[in-house]
């Protein structure tokens, strides 16, 4: 697996227009900050700790999930805690038993699938080959 490439790759992916795009190339980050002890996971955390900017502008998106993901994987990345912006710390600490009580009822979504795929990449996408294309998805697109 070659870490550089999957670094471009995500990053990227946190370029695009649509927020959850952003939102699973975080999540995808924060799986492999979380989970990965090999020398390509290394060699992506290192690529976003020089230049975790892309990942800070996320902290000033509308959408609270992508706020909250983008925090997370800042204080895995670089050890610091950030603080979301007033209203979304206010409104995620009002609604947070009514979500988490909506989350228990939800099924859980596949984050890691880019729906703006055909539908056989989408079908080839959700039975990949190697544990790397399990974790990451089809970021080629």
């Amino acid at each position: 697996m070659d870490g550089l490439r999957i670094a471009e790759l995500l990053r990227e992916k946190m370029e695009s227009s649509r927020w959850q795009v952003v939102l699973r190339s975080l999540a995808a980050l924060e799986a492999v900050l979380q989970r990965g002890s090999n020398q390509a996971c290394g060699e992506v955390a290192v690529m976003f700790q020089s230049d975790p900017e892309r990942i800070r502008a996320c902290l000033q998106s509308p959408q609270q999930q992508l706020q909250a993901k983008a925090a997370s994987v800042l204080r895995l990345l670089l050890g610091e805690d950030v603080p979301l912006p007033a209203a979304a710390a206010a409104s995620s600490k009002a609604g947070s038993k009514a979500s988490t009580v909506a989350a228990a009822k939800a099924p859980a979504a596949d984050l890691l699938i880019d729906d703006s795929l055909s539908e056989t990449a989408a079908a080839a996408a959700a039975a990949p080959a190697s544990a790397a294309d399990d974790l990451l998805g089809d970021l080629t697109s």
